[in-house]
């Protein structure tokens, strides 16, 4: 079997409008264009078109491929809080029957897409210090392309692997690919030294790269203390989780009120810290992140709109902003939802919607059609989470209590600043990082990480026909691992499969 890859990825941005003909390789492979004579200037592009890669899903097989908001997507639908309502895309993937499947669409498209990824950003790690340019403008190239590359692995390793414990790391993790054009059949890394190759490239990305960028959809300083700060939270080293979490979020304060509930779909909000910027001239319809959890005029949108767990709803105080993002009722024309015959549902969602909606209480939203929209990829507001999260596991109550006030109440002006303390008040905390990160990709993740399992006993609204088949899963079960896709086990024997 062999599947769509990337092979050409580094020729120019201009590539991600081709077709998919131009990607064709082994799985977990990438075999770049050769970079011969580069220049800076050229290996800028290259980046530039990996970001572009990072929200484009023109290279598989499914409209549903559209890049990291795919991932995102099943990161919260594999949880409790993020309920689908209907069966069509991602169905069975929210029933847990997808990533289960060695030939299954999903766990092939998350396989491909971090190895994409990973060939892509080597190839250019392999050739910039042959470029010709300013030493400055390599020291920002080589650290972005060090970053993405610990970004992949990192991801790799929460799917396919199992969660990082004492006890786990001498299990499989994942393949560790490092070199421009490394395409020989190799074993997957134990758990251990995936971690000590995701460190090492964020050290070593820190060590060269500033607070400057072209835009928020590229790497800088403060976007690599922000995955360092998510892998030191995943490892439990609490003290380097917060100092990265702080200094990520240092220059990027919380958003206004009114900004919270202007769409989650522009990265030029003061609290995004990285996103995936979609250019009006890149409008890729039914393939979208926005055309699967916004308001476009897609079939899953029209007859599948995502809703909350309503007991988590139910926890979000009446005076909270994030409250006004969910209707319990299912009849509230000021949430948008695309054209006529659409389907509203209980406690259906508003907090993702294209740029241009118009939010007029009590009327009708204006719908463009488009599905063109920035895809969140770090806020301000789970740094802040992280910290305070951080300091309560380090026993630093009074800190973790102002971090938590410092983001709170900014969503909730009624919020006073915890009293709780020890086991409550890190309770607190992980229900505002449920509260506050909903759809955006963390769920499974938090539920590997924290070791709670899956349980979406009570979570179904009333007016919800879709069955979600799978209430509870245990903590210990195979089924929290991805498998790894049959066509790297055909291409790659050297590759052990997840039981």
């Amino acid at each position: 079997m062999r599947n769509k890859y990337i092979t050409a990825l580094l020729l120019s941005a201009s590539l991600f409008a081709c077709k998919k003909d131009y990607l064709s390789t082994n799985p977990s492979t990438s075999v770049s264009s050769p970079i011969v004579e580069s220049s800076t200037a050229n290996l800028m592009i290259a980046l530039n078109g990996i970001n572009r890669y990072m929200y484009n899903g023109s290279f598989y097989s499914t409209q549903g491929d559209m890049g990291q908001g795919t991932n995102i997507i099943m990161g919260d639908l594999l949880g409790e809080d993020y309920l689908a309502t209907g069966s069509n895309w991602f169905g069975a993937f929210y029933q847990w029957k997808d990533h289960r499947n060695v030939t299954g669409t999903y766990n092939t498209f998350s396989w491909q897409f971090y190895y994409g990824i990973i060939g892509g950003v080597n190839a250019i790690l392999g050739a910039v210090d042959k470029a010709t340019g300013t030493d400055a403008d390599k020291k920002q190239i080589k650290g972005e392309a060090l970053a993405y590359r610990a970004w992949a692995n990192f991801n790799l390793v929460q799917f396919f692997a199992k969660a990082y414990k004492p006890s786990n790391l001498n299990e499989l993790g994942i393949i560790l690919r490092t070199k421009a054009g490394d395409i020989d059949k190799k074993g997957r890394s134990s758990i251990q030294d995936v971690y000590t190759q995701i460190n090492k490239d964020l050290d070593d990305a820190m060590g060269v790269l500033t607070g400057s960028r072209n835009n928020k959809s590229h790497i800088n300083l403060a976007v690599t203390q922000g995955i360092k700060a998510r892998v030191a939270l995943v490892q439990g080293n609490w003290a380097v989780a917060a100092d990265m979490a702080n200094k990520a979020h240092a220059g990027s304060l919380p958003m206004s009120q009114a900004q919270y509930i202007a769409g989650f779909s522009d990265y030029s909000n003061p609290e995004w810290i990285w996103g995936s910027h979609q250019t009006s001239d890149a409008n890729s319809f039914f393939s979208s992140f926005l055309a699967y959890c916004g308001n476009f005029s897609s079939t899953h949108n029209r007859t599948c709109p995502k809703v909350i767990n309503i007991l988590l709803y139910n926890q979000i105080p009446a005076t909270d902003i994030r409250r006004t993002l969910f209707d319990p009722t299912g009849s509230d024309v000021s949430f948008p939802i695309p054209t006529s015959g659409s389907t509203r549902r209980k406690y259906m969602q508003r907090k993702f919607l294209i740029p241009g909606t118009t939010y007029v209480p009590s009327q009708y939203y204006t719908v463009s059609g488009s599905s063109v929209g920035d895809v969140p990829l770090m806020r301000s507001a789970e740094m802040f989470l992280i910290e305070a999260e951080a300091k309560s596991r380090l026993g630093d109550d009074a800190g973790a209590q102002q971090t938590l006030f410092d983001l709170i109440k900014t969503r909730d002006a009624s919020y006073t600043k915890s009293v709780n303390a020890g086991t409550a008040l890190l309770n607190e905390i992980l229900l505002h990082r449920r509260i506050e990160l909903w759809g955006e990709g963390f769920r499974f993740f938090d539920l590997k990480r924290l070791g709670l399992g899956l349980d979406r006993t009570g979570a179904k609204a009333a007016d919800n026909p879709y069955d979600p088949y799978v209430l509870q899963i245990p903590v210990d079960d195979k089924t929290w691992q991805f498998l790894i896709p049959q066509g790297e086990l055909d291409a790659n024997k050297l590759c052990e499969p997840n039981p």
